[in-house]
């Protein structure tokens, strides 16, 4: 980071706040903000305390190659309609900050939220369909998003662009499934 963005967003969850925190005491005067960007939760919480990842894998796997979009799991999860819908409701309010003078913004939020929004910019109405959630898993699971690292969103002429995936140093770390742009930089 070379200068100080306009506006620091952080999910919710301790371990996004946690990180936003460094940030958000080297920039005291830009505004700090918590929206909804948390992690998407499409396994119902209490059926599954107490389970490892290798118990969850079947369900994982079962709920997100079903392609049913509207399918919640149980008490305290989402539907991948549901996570669109925050994905899309996110990027309306950073349109709104766009026209605001709030250019460039830091938001902390967790992988699958992040690559959600990436989905929507790039495969708009479809993104949710059967398809295209089966193809957002593979792509995630064979490419994923490492801690700390991010992508950077372009707004301009009335559309969203995912130009670049970011390693936590800020350098360009690569040019996945989930940009929009062709650009090999």
């Amino acid at each position: 980071m070379t200068s100080a963005p306009d506006l620091i967003i952080s999910s919710p969850y301790l371990r996004a706040m946690d990180t936003a925190l460094p940030t958000v005491s080297r920039c005291p005067d830009v505004p700090f903000e918590v929206w909804a960007v948390e992690e998407f939760t499409y396994l119902a919480p209490n059926r599954f305390a107490g389970s490892t990842q290798v118990d969850r894998k079947p369900y994982v796997e079962s709920y997100l190659s079903n392609g049913d979009a509207a399918l919640v799991d149980g008490p305290g999860a989402e539907s991948c309609e549901q996570l669109l819908g925050r994905a899309r409701a996110v990027l309306a309010r950073l349109e709104a900050h766009e026209a605001h003078e709030a250019q460039d913004v830091l938001v902390f939020s967790h992988g699958q939220f992040i690559r959600a929004v990436a989905w929507v910019i790039k495969h708009g109405a479809a993104a949710g369909s059967p398809d295209r959630m089966r193809e957002f898993r593979v792509a995630d699971v064979c490419e994923p998003l490492g801690n700390c690292c991010s992508y950077q969103l372009v707004f301009g002429g009335g559309m969203w662009t995912v130009e670049r995936q970011l390693d936590p140093s800020g350098q360009v770390a690569l040019i996945d499934g989930f940009c929009t742009g062709l650009k090999i930089i």
